[in-house]
C-alpha cells in the first residue's frame, strides 16, 4: 500500500488537489497509520508539532546535528 493507493484509489482524492495547511494532515495521518498509531486529530497535532520543533532546533544543519 502506497501514498497515492491510499489517497487516490481508496479515498478518490486526487493527489493534484493538494494545496494548503490540510496536505500537511492528510501526510500526518498517513504517517501515523503506517506506524500502526491511531490518526486522531491529537495525535495528528502531536506529530505536527514534532516536526515543527524538529524543523526549528539548532543547528539548522542536519548533518551537524547528528555528529557527536
Amino acid at each position: 500500500m502506497d501514498f497515492r493507493h491510499v489517497w487516490e484509489d481508496l479515498y478518490n482524492i486526487p493527489l493534484s488537489s493538494w494545496t494548503g495547511p490540510n496536505v500537511w494532515r492528510y501526510i500526518a495521518a498517513f504517517i501515523l497509520k503506517f506506524e500502526g498509531r491511531d490518526a486522531t486529530v491529537e495525535n495528528i497535532n502531536d506529530y505536527l508539532d514534532m516536526i515543527k520543533e524538529f524543523r526549528d532546533a539548532e543547528p539548522k544543519n542536519v548533518v551537524g546535528a547528528l555528529r557527536w
